[in-house]
């Protein structure tokens, strides 16, 4: 009994052993964004939860706080309150986001984690609109729950949400007739279900997954509003689907007698 129990210890140790620095390898950007707090990163927290590169000047910070001020009043007016308190790390330069997002072209990215949401903002990104767009990112997975965001939530609806806070796709729907010609060549939503396939439209064009998921969220927020947002999300927790949650939400309010 004590060999079979040194045995299973053993091979235990290794699989945990061989998870945790597989983790460390794929996710080093995500342990960077958790430890920002503790000493040795060399980033400045000038605000609570806020982080930015030592680099940026006072008045650079000033215009980073505002901005990210307004924009959390855009997203409370929008959601009617704000529950999510993303980490936000941010700086001037490529490097903040080569240390602390990830190797892509885009001004800002969350990483979202069952420890909580870490927003990263590059020099292009210290702006309302990409601001807004990440912490509306961050405000699903606080409504929803990480699990049901990380297990239930596809790309498009997680992207086509935080779309209709981003003002630079003010235009989308003229966007979408432009790169789709009038639909003929949209993709499907299930072909945006997830985020490589997701990024795989967007080489054919930098806006074509994002438009087509602004315009189906749109469609739906436009029928159900906040309070059917709130019961989809109640829906999400009590175990449905999100098929079912999304079909079940418009229908009670395309048909408000439904589930009378």
């Amino acid at each position: 009994m004590k060999k079979l129990f040194k045995v299973a210890f053993f091979y235990s140790f290794i699989v945990i052993t061989t998870i945790s620095v597989a983790y460390g390898i794929f996710f080093i950007n995500q342990i960077r964004c958790i430890m920002v707090s503790y000493s040795g990163t060399g980033l400045r927290e000038v605000d609570n939860g806020i982080y930015v590169d030592p680099e940026m000047d006072d008045i650079e910070v000033q215009l980073l706080l505002l901005n990210i001020e307004q924009s959390r009043d855009r997203v409370s007016l929008f959601f009617d309150s704000i529950t999510a308190s993303p980490t936000i790390i941010a700086g001037p330069s490529k490097d903040i986001m080569k240390k602390y997002g990830a190797n892509l072209r885009s001004p800002g990215m969350n990483h979202i984690t069952f420890l909580g949401t870490y927003i990263v903002l590059g020099p292009g990104g210290l702006n309302r609109d990409v601001i807004s767009h990440e912490l509306v990112h961050s405000e699903l997975v606080s409504r929803v729950g990480w699990v049901n965001r990380e297990t239930k939530i596809p790309t498009w609806f997680d992207e086509g949400l935080a779309l209709m806070l981003d003002y630079r796709y003010a235009n989308s729907d003229a966007m979408w007739m432009m790169l789709t010609s009038n639909g003929k060549n949209a993709p499907e939503l299930p072909e945006l279900a997830n985020m490589h396939d997701f990024m795989r439209y967007t080489e054919k064009s930098p806006f074509f997954s994002y438009v087509t998921s602004m315009r189906e969220v749109s469609r739906w927020w436009n029928i159900v509003g906040l309070e059917g947002f709130n019961e989809f999300s109640e829906l999400l927790k009590q175990g449905y689907s999100f098929e079912e949650a999304y079909q079940m939400t418009e229908s009670r309010y395309t048909f408000p007698d439904v589930g009378k």
